[in-house]
């Protein structure tokens, strides 16, 4: 016989079902459970189960289920009523049962307000039962908002410029993880850039601003400052703006991590070089200076940690640029400095295509043994020394 604990498991997973048939608008009651359960041969058990079960039926709570029985005739026990079926009669009741009245009525009344707004959603509805139940509440708020990307397509604001009086302005942004789905199935495909996917690109995707990255950088030739940035050393540009810049510049450092572009005494107050500059990557070199014409003519140099992620980096920059060489990421800069280094992330290596055959040595052996050496534990007399070799 079926447990009250089983059927109650059994129960708590029509839930859903009959979220979905309300919004299909689907009759499923009554709603059967059925046992499925052999008469226990133990009738001292079987009476303890029964006695179970009784206790949260009908016959004992203004929300239990009624419970369907049929006679068996036991051999020592004689006819007895067995139950072969459990079933609510109405939705109060089986939403009574597990306590979720008041989530049921929120769920049917926000579903027809969706659906009295967009009537195609049913099916988007359908299969997204759960966000539905999470963002009660907030459906008057975010139907505002699709109805507003739907009358003006790709609005080229910020999103906390747009017009939603008394959402406040970060509502947008708080809640992109459900306009995301939401607006993709509102929005007609002319109202969308689908080269953009992924929730880091909703602002794209749907035509809002987007604050582009800025590239900082230091000149290490006073001579350069003087030509291109009036004198100042140490700035940071829009990305749009450093692509385009005719700097000519024949070295360019790329530092990764930001550290050393605040240590003077290391990097980047180094005596001057001549016709060189440092950018400051921050591991994300590649991806953002691609589209920086100045480094396709400069002899470009890059300088992470001496670590897995390190050389991923480094492997992907040289797609872009494929004259890029690394600076203080060799044997020699890792054996004089092994005493400081540390455990790496335990990446596992990766297929690096664009490493030199040195490059490819060092990277696996960083990976299998697990090592990581800081920029920050490099001296800069060994730096100086390093970039003397290069100039």
């Amino acid at each position: 016989m079926i447990t009250f604990e089983e059927l109650h498991k059994r129960i708590y997973k029509q839930y859903p079902a009959v979220l979905k048939a309300e919004v299909l608008g689907e009759n499923i009651f009554p709603l059967y459970i059925r046992a499925n359960k052999t008469p226990e041969m133990d009738f001292a058990k079987r009476n303890r189960n029964l006695e179970a079960l009784y206790r949260y039926s009908s016959h004992h709570h203004p929300f239990g289920y009624h419970i369907e029985t049929e006679q068996v005739n036991r051999r020592q026990h004689g006819l007895q009523d067995e139950p072969v079926a459990f079933y609510f009669d109405t939705p109060e009741r089986f939403t009574g049962y597990l306590d979720k009245c008041e989530e049921y009525h929120a769920f049917v009344e926000d579903v027809q307000l969706i659906l009295q707004a967009f009537p195609h959603l049913q099916t988007w509805l359908a299969a997204h039962l759960a966000e539905v139940v999470v963002y009660r509440g907030k459906w008057p708020h975010l139907l505002r908002v699709a109805q507003y990307f739907l009358e003006h397509p790709l609005p080229g604001l910020f999103a906390r410029e747009l017009p939603l009086m008394g959402l406040g302005t970060k509502f947008v942004e708080q809640h992109k993880a459900i306009l995301m789905p939401l607006l993709n199935a509102v929005l007609p495909p002319e109202a969308v850039d689908a080269a953009y996917t992924g929730l880091s690109q909703f602002e794209q995707r749907f035509g809002l601003c987007t604050d582009p990255p800025r590239i900082r950088f230091r000149w290490l030739d006073a001579t350069l400052a003087e030509r291109y940035t009036g004198g100042l050393h140490d700035l940071s540009l829009p990305l749009p703006d450093m692509a385009g810049k005719p700097w000519q510049v024949q070295r360019v450092f790329i530092v990764e991590n930001k550290t050393n572009m605040l240590r003077a005494d290391v990097f980047l107050t180094l005596p001057q070089m001549e016709g060189a500059m440092a950018i400051f990557g921050s591991g994300k070199a590649a991806s953002l200076l691609s589209s920086v014409s100045l480094l396709k003519d400069a002899q470009v140099f890059y300088w992470g940690d001496m670590d897995a992620e390190g050389f991923d980096i480094l492997d992907h920059l040289l797609q872009f640029f494929p004259h890029a060489k690394a600076f203080c990421m060799d044997d020699e800069t890792l054996e004089a400095f092994a005493h400081q280094a540390v455990s790496g992330s335990g990446a596992p290596p990766r297929n690096c295509p664009r490493l030199d055959a040195d490059q490819q040595q060092l990277y696996r052996r960083l990976c299998t043994e697990n090592i990581r050496l800081e920029q920050e534990q490099i001296t800069p007399f060994w730096v100086r020394q390093q970039l003397h070799r290069i100039s």
